[in-house]
């Protein structure tokens, strides 16, 4: 796992408190008054032409209160324990190390009169997939672990993801056809033991238990149901599709060929039977689209997957492990705040 800078403790005196005057100062905003100076509140920060400060009178320092092997208690009448504008985001001062402030102090850096600005980062992830392909699934297994890292560290952000279609056998019949004997004419049955056993290896410590039996075919009507899920419901109905048909492609042996089976998918991740049978069972919606957005990526150039593009910029390809992402993740926090 990744660590941001953000999520390091500092655990150092906490120089530079606010004079009753203090004001905001660095970056983009006016020089301190008088003999005030401007101070980092950034403790990676050093250079107040480029990040933020506060404006304080020399020699003074916070009183440190609260959070981990720090005294609770310490703040004289009138001052109140905050969180350490210095760090990104908020926390509580009762878990992380806080300041003691005026409770009739403006401060800059984090909040004002105690009501918490957080510092949020919105990280927007497209992923083109095929929900028949094996390293999606690892993938996407992958990512999620990723997400879930990051905003463990970083509770303000958002990480969207928006998933695409993408075919690798496009002109495949609608009815399914046996998965093994498939996969042999297609790769060839000496080679099938070896490619099995590797992802199955890969898969096991993500929690996927990979199975090689059932049926394969059009995935067209599956990307629709995750095309409405995803127009209709929004993302997290959307990812709980997409989980729930890798898991029953890959894992349980089902044909998501079948409207029944991507009906029942559809419902356990929150699509309403009726939205279902009207859009997908009986109507077209989605078809068009689908169609549209698999020409759009293989107009860009994408011919495998899974392929992740990152904040429209940052690209990855393939069944990374989350530590690719957080890299990225980084990258976007540093440079985005």
């Amino acid at each position: 796992m990744l660590l941001s800078a953000n999520s390091i403790l500092v655990l150092l005196p906490l120089l530079a408190a606010a004079s009753p005057s203090s004001r905001p100062c660095g970056f983009r905003i006016a020089p301190c008054p008088g003999t005030s100076v401007c101070t980092p509140i950034d403790p990676l920060c050093t250079d107040t032409s480029r990040c933020r400060g506060i404006c304080t009178a020399p020699q003074q320092t916070y009183a440190s209160c609260g959070g981990f092997r720090v005294q609770p208690q310490g703040c004289s009448e009138g001052y109140t324990c905050r969180d350490d504008p210095r760090r990104s985001g908020c926390g509580m001062a009762c878990d992380m190390p806080g300041i003691c402030i005026s409770d009739s102090q403006p401060t800059c850096g984090g909040f004002r009169g105690g009501v918490c600005l957080l510092i949020m980062t919105k990280i927007n992830i497209a992923m083109v997939l095929d929900t028949v392909c094996p390293w999606c699934h690892i993938g996407h297994r992958n990512l999620l672990t990723a997400r879930s890292l990051w905003l463990a560290s970083n509770p303000s952000d958002t990480v969207s993801i928006t998933y695409l279609p993408f075919q690798l056998v496009p002109d495949a019949p609608q009815a399914s056809v046996d998965k093994r004997a498939y996969y042999a004419a297609r790769f060839g049955a000496d080679r099938m033991p070896l490619m099995q056993q590797r992802i199955a290896s890969i898969g096991a410590p993500l929690g996927i238990n990979f199975k090689f039996g059932g049926r394969v075919g059009n995935t067209h009507n599956s990307h629709r149901l995750v095309w409405l899920a995803q127009h209709r419901y929004g993302a997290e109905v959307a990812r709980k599709t997409m989980e729930g048909l890798m898991v029953a492609y890959f894992e349980k042996e089902a044909d998501i060929t079948e409207m029944e089976t991507l009906r029942e998918i559809g419902l356990a991740a929150g699509v309403e039977g009726d939205v279902f049978d009207e859009a997908i069972g009986k109507g077209e919606d989605g078809k068009a689209e689908v169609e549209a957005l698999v020409r759009e990526a293989q107009r860009q150039g994408i011919s495998g997957v899974p392929n992740f593009t990152i904040q429209d910029k940052y690209e990855i390809s393939g069944g990374r492990e989350p530590a690719a992402f957080l890299q990225v993740f980084e990258r976007i926090k540093a440079t985005e705040q």
